[in-house]
């Protein structure tokens, strides 16, 4: 199966887990996806995403009447995708089930 699909497919159920990243997920799943056509090293792709996030919650902060810690988002986001890279990785390449011999 294509690695963006299985992002999509996975990616909103590990996000929701965590109340800082659930309500941008659609953000952080679309910023996966663009980080993996744009760039080649992994730290630019979360960076590429953090920063996405990150621009979202001040963007939310400017209209809405309660505030967001911008911080504990970015912080989240972080570390939520390298969970749903790990997984999509782990689920593009399942590992070879070695059969015991009788």
């Amino acid at each position: 199966m294509d690695w963006k699909r299985i992002v999509k497919m996975i990616g909103p159920a590990i996000l929701a887990m965590n109340p800082a990243t659930a309500p941008f997920a659609p953000i952080v799943i679309e910023g996966i996806v663009q980080a993996e056509g744009l760039f080649t090293k992994g730290s630019d792709k979360k960076a590429h995403v953090v920063a996405l996030t990150k621009a979202a919650a001040e963007s939310y902060n400017v209209k809405a009447k309660s505030k967001i810690n911008v911080t504990a988002v970015t912080a989240a986001a972080s570390s939520s995708v390298d969970a749903v890279v790990a997984v999509a990785n782990i689920q593009s390449k399942p590992p070879k089930v070695v059969s015991a011999s009788r």
